[in-house]
Order: structure tokens, then C-alpha cells, then sequence
């Protein structure tokens, strides 16, 4: 398996001094580290480290005691502004007239997404320097809010797998990707109730893609089966399918290869590594040998704090990382 190390470093991630302390029981302590745009990162350490409540803080189940979670990236996908509303419904709308125009406004989509994405980051920039300087002279600015609510995660880009597969067991495992797109461009509760021409297209090409997510990770032949006929391996990709229907900019897999043999392994890791050039992803695992290999980046918890980051060369000899795992002093 050839990884190819990511090149960019805009950031999709940014945890910033994040601690959580559940009463007396501090789980975090000072948290910091970014994951950047097209960039595989490990985040390991020993059972009860904190990796799971900084993956519950990051999709806001978790609100944290002190320091901050940001998504530069996925700022454009909240669509709260209503120019970057406008910008990303005027393509769509275009695309809707004909079957043939319909593929030149989902490339417009793109390009809209990306146009409003610059300049969200560019405003950012703006008021981020105007907060500095009134801070200089003494002038005390409010901070907004930059965490987001679970119910926003979708919209935002933000995408997440479970530790368990998480498949609703009465629907087909197309029905199950489906689900992941919900936060689509679609017909609406009337058209879809009375099966009007606009509802049943936009019915039609959620299925498409749902079908197309099946096939690229090799799994489409088990879209008509039911969740509880699959094997667990497959289980596992169809999760993935149904979390890459909202065209995430940030991927985050819990424990992805849990339960998975080494060809499934081999399978997966290269789906992951195919994932790089659409999305960052940040994953979370205790299999070393699957990690070592993927990852462009790890981060290492103990006890709530990060104990050290970098390559995976760089870490596996860490006297303190070693020390976390195996109890002996370096």
C-alpha cells in the first residue's frame, strides 16, 4: 500500500486549548491540533485517553470547559449567510431545468462552494485582524461561538462514523446511504407525498448517488439486502457510504477497522487513502499496524493531554509514547 503524503495546509480542523472536566474528573487537559485539507490523521493512545470525548467534543455532543473547536473550512457548507445561499442555489436551480444541464450545475455547485469558501475565509481574516487591533488599544471584543451543534455537523461538511456500524436495521442497505443525503437539495415533504415530477428527480438522483457511494468502495451487489444479512466487513463500507452523502470536507472514522480481517483491511485503507483528494480525515484506532502506514500525521493522548505529534516515524520512537503504551521508562 503507497500513501501519498498530503501537500495543502489549509486547515478543515482546529482544536484550540480544549479541556473537559466532568466535575472532579478532568478527561481533557488542554487539547491543541489541526487537521489539514486532503490530510490523513491518527489520533491514538491508550484505553481511556480521551479520544473518544475529543471526537464527542468535535461534534458537539461534548461542550468543552475551556478552548475552542473550529472548521475553516466548512464555514461555506452552513449556508446561514444568505449570499452563500444564493450562491450555491443559483447553480442548482440552473441545473434543475434539463437532464442536460443538470451535470453543468452540479459542476457549478462545486465552484460555488468554493467562491463562497474564499470568501468566508477572506472575512474571517478581515474581522480576526479588526479584533486584534481593537484589542491593542485596550478594546475588549466578544468572541462569537465557534462551536456547532450536532444538528449542524451535516450541513457544515462534517461528517462521522460510529465505533459500531450504526445501520438502521429495517431499511435496505441502499436506504441506509440514502439516509446520509438528507441534508441534499430535494423535492420537499409535498412533492415526495404526492410524487410530483420535481420530488420524484430529486428521489431519483439521491438513489443514483447512493448506488454510485456502494460502488466505489466495491460493495454495490448488497444494496437490496437488509443490514442484518451482510457481513460485518461490508457493514462497515456501507456506514462509510451513507457518511460520504453529504460530500463531507471532513471525515471522521471511529475505530474503522474494528472487527475487519487483513484483506478487509487492505480494502479499506486504500478506499481511505483514495478519500484524501475530496476531504481531510481524522480517525481514530487502536490497530497500529493499520495506522502506521495510513496516516500522514499522528497525535498521541494520555490522560487527556497530548503527549506528542508528528509522523508516525517521529512518534513510534517517542520515549514518552512508548512509555503511555508499554509502562516503561525510557
Amino acid at each position: 500500500m503507497v500513501v501519498e503524503h498530503a501537500s495543502t495546509i489549509t486547515p478543515s480542523l482546529v482544536l484550540e486549548g480544549v479541556s473537559v472536566q466532568f466535575g472532579g474528573l478532568r478527561a481533557l487537559s488542554d487539547v491543541s491540533f489541526q487537521v489539514n485539507s486532503g490530510e490523513i490523521v491518527g489520533l491514538i493512545g491508550p484505553n481511556g485517553a480521551g479520544k473518544t470525548t475529543v471526537f464527542n467534543v468535535i461534534c458537539g455532543f461534548v461542550k468543552p470547559t475551556a478552548g475552542h473547536v473550529q472548521f475553516p473550512m466548512a464555514k461555506s457548507w452552513k449556508g446561514d449567510s444568505p449570499t452563500v445561499k444564493f450562491v450555491l442555489w443559483l447553480p442548482r436551480a440552473l441545473g434543475r431545468r434539463s437532464r442536460a444541464t443538470r451535470r453543468l450545475g452540479d459542476r457549478l455547485t462545486q465552484a460555488g462552494r468554493k467562491v463562497a469558501a474564499m470568501v468566508l475565509r477572506w472575512r474571517a481574516a478581515v474581522r480576526s485582524g479588526l479584533s486584534r487591533a481593537l484589542r491593542v488599544v485596550g478594546v475588549r471584543v466578544p468572541e462569537k461561538n465557534p462551536h456547532l451543534r450536532p444538528s449542524q455537523l451535516a450541513r457544515a461538511g462534517v461528517s462521522r462514523t460510529l465505533q459500531g456500524v450504526g445501520l438502521f436495521p429495517h431499511l435496505t442497505v441502499l436506504e441506509n446511504v440514502m439516509a446520509g443525503g438528507q441534508t441534499r437539495p430535494h423535492g420537499g415533504f409535498l412533492t415526495s407525498l404526492f410524487a410530483l415530477p420535481q420530488g420524484v428527480r430529486a428521489d431519483r438522483m439521491l438513489r443514483d448517488e447512493a448506488l454510485s457511494q456502494l460502488d466505489r468502495l466495491g460493495v454495490a451487489s448488497f444494496a437490496a439486502r437488509m443490514p442484518g444479512q451482510i457481513p460485518y466487513g461490508v457493514a462497515k463500507k456501507v456506514a462509510v457510504a451513507r457518511a460520504l452523502m453529504c460530500r463531507p470536507s471532513l471525515l471522521l472514522l471511529d475505530e474503522p477497522a474494528s472487527g475487519l480481517d487483513e484483506t478487509e483491511l487492505e480494502e479499506f485503507a486504500t478506499h481511505i487513502v483514495e478519500l484524501r483528494s475530496e476531504m481531510a480525515v481524522l480517525l481514530v484506532e487502536h490497530n497500529m499496524g493499520f495506522v502506521m502506514p495510513l496516516v500522514d500525521r499522528l497525535v498521541v493522548l494520555d490522560f487527556g493531554e497530548v503527549i506528542a505529534t508528528g509522523r508516525p516515524s517521529e512518534v513510534q520512537a517517542d520515549p514518552a509514547v512508548i512509555e503511555a503504551y508499554l509502562g516503561i521508562q525510557q
